[in-house]
Order: structure tokens, then C-alpha cells, then sequence
């Protein structure tokens, strides 16, 4: 109701059905997964699914979970994904694929100078994923890569194959470049090289929480000094400073690591939809809230 239909779909009961491709995306937005958390249900989501409607052989007794993973599926098709799909690929295939919450921390939209990056994973060095959908445009990327090479061990590029020449040719050679294929795998096109020459600490103090800066000082030896609110952040970058870089980067992944720690969000996430298991490592819920979100991945369509 009051979508703009765009892109043909599929048969129901014999007429082709169009969806909008914002609309679908929406539907895995943080304000749906948080009114869904908070509340056990979403208007937003309603209010999304009216305008949709069902997907091919859908049934209103069926759950929300069902219809998710139907839309999600349709926007993972080539042509229509966009960042939340491949960052969903990124979460599966390299946070629960080949890390584990255990060891691992992923945190997104991490401040890096003047950039944000998209995932970054902390286990044995800090690893930088920024995402490039065919949607977005490459203007911002050198500057991107510039903050993200001062602020962390690794930098990825990860793309649709749209973009893979334009990126190989853009970054520099330690820059790693990560297609999602059209069979939704990340394939590496080109590896990245870890280089802490670039290290600014600066930059790895913007990463941290004050209570975490103070407390990397005080377990590198160093005597936390009192000193006013107002000149705190000034402080403990003065004193970063008069540290090596790699050793107070080493610190740093120590820190977030520890300060952090995910394992006790790994089965919560795993039992999400793909389309919200980034928002399910990116949004922190307490136990009641997760256990809401997913109680009313259950409830049929009707409701």
C-alpha cells in the first residue's frame, strides 16, 4: 500500500508480483530488529509487509522468520544486493564461519579518523572490512583507506563483481579485495598484507572507551595520573604517544578483546535470521530482549 513496485518478483496465484527493493531492505533495518526486541512486535514491519505483500506460497499462518528468509533470499540475488546483504555474507562466511565469538570480537561502524568502518574483527591483529555494494559510489574510498590504514593491522575491500577492477586499481597493494560472488560466496581477489608502519595512536585511541584506554595504561605499568574530565582525552593521547605503535596496537586488540568479549552473544546470533545476524552482533540486547526477538520470529504473519 503505497510502495513504488519496481522489480519483478515472482508468480502468486498466476500474477507477477514486484517489490521495492528500500522497502524490502527496511525490513532488515535495526528500528524493525529493535521494535521487534523491545516490544515483541514491529508497525514498522507491518506497515512494510502490507505494502510488500506475501512472498510466492506464503501463508499468513506462517512465521515472520519464513517471510524474512524469503525476502532475504530475493534481495541476495545479483542486481539487488545491497550493504545489509553483504554484510550479512561477512558475519556468516568470516565472523561465525571462520572465527569464533570465543576468540573473536566484531564490532561495526567502528570510528576511524574521519571514517567509519564497516566490520571490524579483533582476534590476533585488528582486521578492517569496508563494504562497497553496487550501490555505493568509490569517490570516498581513498580517503576511507587512508584513516583505515592508520587505525588498523588489515583493510579489506569487500565488493560485487561490479566493482573488483576499480578496486584492485584504486587500492594500495596491501589492501585486501573480497568479491561476493553471484552464488553469494566471498571469493579473495587479492590478499591483505598486515602493516603497522601506518599505525597513528590517535587513531587507536579513538577506537577505545576512556575506562579502556586508562585501564591499557595502567596493565602497560604506566601510573595513571588525576587528572580533570576536560583534559582526560588529552592525557591519555600524550601518553599514547610515547608508546610503539605496534605494541600499543597489540595492546589495543588485548583491550577490546577483553573489555568486549562476544561469546555470550555467539548462540543468539546463530539462531537469527542471516538478514539480522549482523544487527544480532552489532546491537547489545540483554538476555530478556534476545529471547523476545526471538519469540516473535515465530509468530505467524496474521499477527
Amino acid at each position: 500500500r503505497g510502495w513504488s513496485r519496481v522489480d519483478t518478483l515472482t508468480q502468486v496465484e498466476g500474477q507477477t508480483l514486484e517489490w521495492d527493493k528500500a522497502a524490502v531492505s527496511r525490513l532488515f533495518s535495526a528500528a524493525v530488529f529493535r521494535e521487534l526486541a523491545t516490544e515483541g512486535r514491529s508497525p514498522l514491519a507491518a506497515r512494510l509487509l502490507v505494502g510488500l505483500g506475501l512472498p510466492a506460497n506464503a501463508r499468513r499462518d506462517q512465521s515472520l522468520r519464513v517471510a524474512l528468509e524469503s525476502y532475504f533470499r530475493w534481495l541476495s540475488e545479483a542486481g539487488r544486493r545491497d550493504d545489509s546483504v553483504l554484510r550479512s555474507a561477512l558475519v556468516q562466511k568470516i565472523v561465525l564461519g571462520r572465527h569464533s565469538l570465543g576468540t573473536t570480537v566484531a564490532l561495526s561502524e567502528l570510528r576511524a579518523g574521519r571514517s567509519k568502518a564497516d566490520i571490524v574483527v579483533f582476534n590476533g591483529t585488528s582486521t578492517c572490512y569496508e563494504i562497497k555494494s553496487d550501490r555505493d559510489s568509490l569517490t570516498r574510498l581513498p580517503g576511507q583507506l587512508c584513516d583505515f590504514r592508520k587505525t588498523f593491522g588489515k583493510t579489506n575491500v569487500v565488493v560485487s563483481a561490479n566493482h573488483v577492477q576499480p578496486v584492485l586499481d584504486l587500492a594500495p597493494p596491501d589492501v585486501g579485495v573480497i568479491e561476493l560472488t553471484s552464488r553469494n560466496t566471498l571469493k579473495t581477489r587479492r590478499e591483505a598484507i598486515e602493516d603497522l608502519s601506518y599505525l597513528d595512536p590517535a587513531r587507536l585511541l579513538g577506537m577505545l572507551r576512556v575506562s579502556e584506554a586508562s585501564a591499557l595504561l595502567t596493565a602497560s605499568g604506566r601510573v595513571m595520573r588525576e587528572v580533570p574530565n576536560t583534559q582526560l582525552r588529552t592525557y591519555l593521547l600524550r601518553e599514547f604517544h610515547s608508546m610503539d605503535p605496534v605494541d600499543l596496537h597489540r595492546r589495543v586488540v588485548g583491550t577490546i578483546k577483553k573489555s568486549r568479549c562476544q561469546a555470550a552473544r555467539g548462540s543468539f546470533v546463530k539462531q537469527l535470521p542471516l538478514g539480522f545476524r549482523p544487527l544480532g552482533l552489532a546491537v547489545d540486547l540483554p538476555k530478556s530482549a534476545q529471547a523476545q526477538l526471538l519469540d516473535s520470529l515465530e509468530h505467524p504473519l496474521s499477527n
